[in-house]
């Protein structure tokens, strides 16, 4: 029917996602189900939701602009960490589930209905490692019997099939985010590819594969995913916010020290006025000299500069997460994935922006980082002029520094 293209705002000067129908296909009904798209996107407020800016029309073909969120879905994450015969780290996948399962919440909360949660719907933005929830293309208002059926089958609850009986409705969703879940924590689906009838027979009789069976470690979760999964709506969870703390109850009987359960809270710590920058990497020498790069890097900002040489003291000495962070890999302690993880979930951590300065920052290893958004990386041993122009590009970008060379005047000092 259409296309998905980047754009620029000229007015506004931003870049964005133009969703725009082909003028010459374009029907009354395709450009109704446009609108009505962008009605129920822009009526939900929240930073896990992509944002809908405005509908319009430009020659005859309907469009609607929204939020660009550039980087990799959910689904290709998990299918890469497959690939390397591991799983994404489980506190990782737990500040995902919040936030997915918030922004699900408020969605329903503005009286909206997804219609098509899934992996592939979630997209963890580059750089940031924001998790957003996408495509509201078959979402409705409310619940609805009768609705044509669509969605994804491997995601929709039983009664979904049908159509009938007012059953599309949040427990939809509800169904379809306990099957994301299921696929984030296990690495693969909670039911296998069958036949439809087939299919549906097993979603109705809540025959997924336990957890237990694929790793006895996650099997606490196996008693709040049989609710989540029930074939029966009225045995499930009432709402997604119901289905979250159970699983933050379960996860806590894990016995894995290493796992970070940590609420978010955004709002806790006041924006800082000075740019923060944090080097984490338990060698001194090193992490001195990228303290000096990043000192350099940003002269002329007001900036505050520190170090740490473990995960473990810069998440106690760093209640909002930095600006900047220039982290090892290898650490003592929690590794750079674990202490990165725990950054993104404190206040700032959907804004601070990361270079992995690592001897293992080879391609073997960047994978890993997917998940966190991290895209900057830098292989040690590192040239240290190399090191002042990454961090000086990084900052351009960011708008933290303008694009101006430095003059013998004002680099005196």
């Amino acid at each position: 029917m259409g296309r998905v293209i980047e754009a620029e705002d000229v007015n506004l000067g931003r870049r964005v996602a133009l969703k725009l129908l082909n003028a010459n296909k374009t029907t009354m009904l395709n450009a109704d189900s446009l609108r009505h798209e962008a009605s129920l996107v822009a009526s939900i407020r929240h930073p896990s939701v992509v944002t809908v800016y405005s509908y319009g029309v430009h020659d005859g073909a309907p469009f609607i602009t929204m939020e660009l969120v550039e980087g990799t879905n959910l689904q290709s994450v998990i299918d890469e960490h497959s690939a390397h015969n591991s799983r994404v780290p489980l506190g990782r996948a737990w500040t995902i589930i919040q936030r997915i399962g918030e922004g699900l919440q408020a969605a329903h909360e503005a009286g909206v209905v997804h219609r098509d949660v899934k992996p592939s719907n979630v997209m963890i933005e580059n750089r940031s490692g924001r998790p957003v929830l996408i495509d509201f293309g078959i979402a409705v208002r409310g619940r609805q019997g009768g609705t044509e059926i669509a969605g994804t089958p491997q995601f929709m609850a039983p009664e979904d099939f049908f159509g009938v009986d007012e059953t599309i409705g949040p427990t939809s969703d509800h169904y379809a985010f306990a099957s994301t879940v299921y696929e984030l924590f296990s690495g693969r689906p909670a039911f296998d590819e069958l036949p439809l009838p087939q299919l549906v027979q097993m979603k109705s009789r809540g025959a997924y594969t336990p957890f237990a069976s694929i790793d006895s470690t996650l099997g606490p979760l196996d008693a709040v995913m049989s609710k989540a999964l029930s074939g029966a709506m009225s045995d499930r969870f009432t709402s997604i916010r119901d289905f979250v703390a159970a699983l933050e109850g379960a996860l806590r009987t894990i016995e894995q020290s290493r796992i970070t359960l940590d609420r978010v809270q955004r709002t806790s710590v006041p924006q800082a006025d000075v740019l923060q920058i944090l080097a984490i990497d338990d060698d001194d020498a090193f992490r001195k000299l990228a303290m000096r790069a990043a000192q350099i890097a940003f002269f002329g900002k007001k900036a505050n500069t520190r170090g740490t040489a473990t995960g473990d003291e810069a998440l106690e000495s760093t209640p909002r997460a930095p600006d900047l962070l220039m982290l090892d890999f290898d650490l003592p302690g929690l590794d750079g994935i674990e202490t990165l993880t725990r950054l993104r979930n404190r206040p700032n951590g959907d804004k601070m922006r990361v270079v992995v300065v690592s001897g293992r920052a080879g391609e073997r290893e960047r994978w890993r980082f997917g998940v966190l958004g991290v895209q900057d990386f830098l292989k040690k041993p590192v040239e240290f002029g190399m090191m002042v122009q990454v961090l000086s590009d990084l900052a351009k970008a960011q708008g933290w520094i303008s694009d101006v060379p430095m003059s013998a005047e004002n680099s005196e000092g």
